[in-house]
């Protein structure tokens, strides 16, 4: 397995343990653009004629299209002063973004499409740590949308994107990601 391939094989299952940490589900199939869903679940609480009380989850129909990229953290800049990561998309995946945008500007049912970069740390040896009482993954993982006056590229190769270090995954994004993309 190439380094790539290994990068992003343990890129989706890094999200997914966090998604999954905080009951989000993610599916993934035949890659058309987008790497994931990320699919909120509800939990159904209904009480029976006979007073009992069942309890199911169920797909709750709002979803998240995620485009996940995978790079060493030499591979990006870090910019102090406007406290951003530069990450150089390919032209392709950043338009993909902005056509999604727009279309759900004429159809607000459309899905958004997240771009998220995983970054490694420069040495791959040093990406997880497995002890007896602990697994640890380094390094982190950040999400973009582009911003309103963003436009299409006309680049044929990448176009950079500046991410807020703020744009950092933690536990509480999925809700508030939700949130955003839903209200």
């Amino acid at each position: 397995m190439t380094l790539q391939d290994k990068m992003e094989n343990i890129s989706v299952r890094f999200f997914e343990l966090l998604a999954n940490k905080l009951g989000y589900h993610c599916w993934s199939g035949k890659d058309f653009g987008c790497d994931l869903q990320l699919r909120n679940v509800a939990k159904l609480v209904r009480t029976q004629k006979n007073g009992t009380v069942k309890t199911r989850y169920l797909d709750s129909g709002r979803v998240l299209d995620i485009q996940l990229k995978s790079v060493k953290e030499n591979n990006i800049t870090l910019n102090t002063t406007t406290n951003n990561l530069h990450y150089d998309a390919e032209s392709k995946t950043y338009n993909d973004l902005i056509q999604r945008r727009d279309d759900r500007i004429i159809d607000p049912y459309s899905l958004p499409l997240l771009l998220l970069v995983v970054v490694f740390p420069e040495n791959f040896d040093e990406t997880i740590e497995l002890k007896p009482d602990h697994l640890l993954l380094r390094k982190s993982i950040y999400w973009y949308l582009p911003n309103d006056d963003d436009k299409l590229t006309g680049n044929h190769t990448t176009k950079t994107v500046h991410i807020p270090f703020d744009n950092l995954v933690t536990l509480d994004f999925f809700d508030e990601i939700f949130n955003n993309a839903y209200s």
